[in-house]
């Protein structure tokens, strides 16, 4: 089995639309995705049938089944009901052809997602001290602090819901009742695009709530500046959404108090 890193998942996840490659369905969290190779892993492991394999269609001698040509983003229905058999010659060409271009989608993505990571202070700090040619007990001490939350941010983000209610009677200023999906997708366009503008971070959609009582979205961020969270990003969307509850990727421990109240408090 193949280890593929959180950033290689994101970027597979988004290039793929976050929908299943052979059967269109939305795979709204992440945690849905299965990475599916298009000409099975196992081949590895039987060199004439790979060889075989290659020669049948059109593949390289050097071919890699760990690229990202040859890993699509799947649902684990088709990923189950393909498993390691081919589609038709036609079907596989298809798909291969189009993986090819989208592997190209999936390189420039990556590099976009560590621009981002790098761009941040913490890197900034970790890049200081490894260019350095002698480091102070203290720096040691920076330095292993510093890796650590690295590892622990890149792995166990933060998940903060962001929510969009209705009035008592049911309404939502500026919005008609037939157009509630719109609506929800502006103010998802809307949210994306204020993170974008104001925080420097990794951050992926965990789920998509649109219950009929209003709006909901949970959000992972790694590598979270708090501090700009509270200052550039939280002012922007407070009269809009008010965020009901934050936590660890894999806690389920709510924060009980108030995120307006978390957040102000970082100014003292």
């Amino acid at each position: 089995m193949t280890n593929f890193s959180s950033i290689e998942r994101l970027a597979i996840w988004e290039v793929y639309n976050k929908k299943c490659y052979y059967c269109d369905s939305p795979l709204v969290r992440i945690s849905e995705m299965q990475i599916e190779h298009l000409f099975p892993k196992e081949l590895e492991n039987d060199e004439a049938k790979f060889n075989e394999i290659k020669e049948q269609f059109d593949l390289p001698n050097d071919f890699d089944l760990d690229s990202y040509e040859n890993l699509v983003c799947s649902c684990g229905p088709c990923n189950r009901k393909k498993s390691n058999d081919l589609w038709s010659r036609n079907a596989m060409l298809s798909f291969h052809s189009i993986a090819i271009k989208n592997s190209i989608a999936i390189t420039s993505k990556i590099k976009e997602l560590e621009s981002k990571l790098s761009s941040s202070k913490m890197i900034s700090n970790l890049k200081s001290l490894l260019n350095k040619a002698f480091l102070r007990p203290n720096e040691v001490v920076e330095l292993i602090n510093i890796t650590e939350c690295i590892i622990e941010e890149i792995h166990n983000p933060i998940v903060i819901m962001f929510t969009k209610l209705f009035n008592d009677d049911g309404s939502y200023p500026n919005i008609k009742p037939n157009e509630f999906w719109i609506w929800c997708e502006r103010s998802l366009e809307e949210l994306i695009k204020k993170i974008n503008e104001n925080l420097i971070c990794l951050f992926s959609i965990c789920d998509d709530d649109r219950d009929g009582e209003g709006y909901g979205v949970r959000i992972a961020f790694w590598g979270l500046n708090w501090e700009d969270f509270n200052k550039k990003f939280f002012p922007t969307i407070y009269n809009d959404w008010f965020i009901p509850e934050i936590l660890r990727y894999e806690d389920l421990d709510f924060w009980e108090e108030s995120a307006k109240e978390r957040f102000l408090s970082l100014d003292k």
